[in-house]
């Protein structure tokens, strides 16, 4: 692997996800469950209102309706349900059923966090690294990062070491940087996996340098289905190097799943390839492409630790 390729880090990550407790729908009795959600969300039960809130967000035993969601979710929220608060702030943020307003959707999910929702701090975390919904304010994005992180949360984990990276309100520190990646990279975080790979490729961060364990962290994240460590798998195919021999059609193939992905410039990258090659090796990456986008898939949730452990595996070092 040699560093004379781009190869690309990440902006902030933020999950935005729902929570599920207790709502659990079977295919044979999902609409009686509705029933009894609604009968008891009536009767003012705030868990009925929010897992009814959940039902309607997600069209489990009813057509998805987010106006709805966003009803029951406030009935919910005024009786201090903690699901129900982040899930207003989710949706107050995306516009899902409500006007979308980014102060108000800060202010449900700074009463989530200080409830105690790891969700609400990560991603109140972000409003306030990002100025959204009010000031830029680092410090309490990365102090609610920190608590985060204190439950092993990857994204929060991830977003420190993004902070020290980038030096947001604080020195830059290339080394805290490599610690936080580290720890997100260590419980699967594909996007920690990345900038982690891009630390090792160049020694940054007091790591040595270590080209094997940049290119197994990248293969790794792009296995999880990770856009960007994929459209970097496809540069470094497409140059080669001491770790890993030029492979055209491989770089085609991960150009494509990235540009699949929503990395937008490996199209480009991919129509490029294709001029190089002749009619069976062009066969055969388009082959190897469709494999590619079939099992290397972005996560549909935002998870930031998509597939399982036996998925995707580090080798041990």
């Amino acid at each position: 692997m040699r560093c004379g390729f781009v190869l690309l880090g990440a902006s902030m990550l933020f999950v935005s996800f729902f929570f599920f407790y207790v709502l659990v729908f079977c295919e044979n009795d999902s609409n009686k469950r509705v029933i009894y959600l609604t009968q008891m969300a009536e009767r003012g039960d705030k868990d009925a209102q929010t897992d009814l809130g959940m039902a309607y967000g997600e069209g489990f035993g009813v057509v998805k309706n987010y106006e709805k969601a966003a009803f029951w979710y406030s009935k919910a929220a005024t009786q201090g349900s903690v699901s129900a608060l982040f899930n207003l702030g989710l949706f107050y943020e995306k516009g899902w059923g409500v006007t979308k307003n980014l102060q108000l959707a800060r202010e449900f999910y700074s009463k989530a966090a200080v409830r105690g929702s790891v969700d609400a701090q990560v991603n109140l975390g972000v409003f306030y690294i990002n100025g959204l919904g009010g000031r830029i304010d680092y410090l309490r994005g990365r102090n609610l990062f920190l608590m985060a992180a204190e439950k092993k949360n990857t994204v929060a984990l991830y977003n420190l070491g993004y902070i020290y990276n980038y030096g947001l309100g604080i020195p830059r520190d290339e080394k805290q940087a490599a610690k936080w990646y580290g720890k997100a990279a260590e419980l699967g975080s594909m996007s920690a996996r990345n900038s982690l790979a891009l630390y090792y490729s160049r020694g940054a961060g007091n790591l040595p340098v270590d080209r094997k364990r940049a290119l197994d962290l990248l293969k790794s994240s792009a296995c999880q289905g990770y856009a960007v460590a994929q459209n970097n798998l496809g540069i470094l195919y497409l140059e080669g190097g001491d770790e890993i021999s030029k492979d055209v059609r491989k770089s085609y193939a991960w150009f494509s799943v990235a540009f699949y992905n929503g990395i937008k410039t490996a199209n480009e990258a991919r129509k490029k390839i294709a001029t190089y090659m002749d009619e069976k090796e062009a066969k055969e990456a388009e082959n190897l492409a469709r494999e590619y986008i079939n099992n290397y898939p972005t996560s549909i949730n935002g998870s930031d630790t998509n597939k399982s452990d036996s998925q995707c595996r580090l080798p041990a070092y």
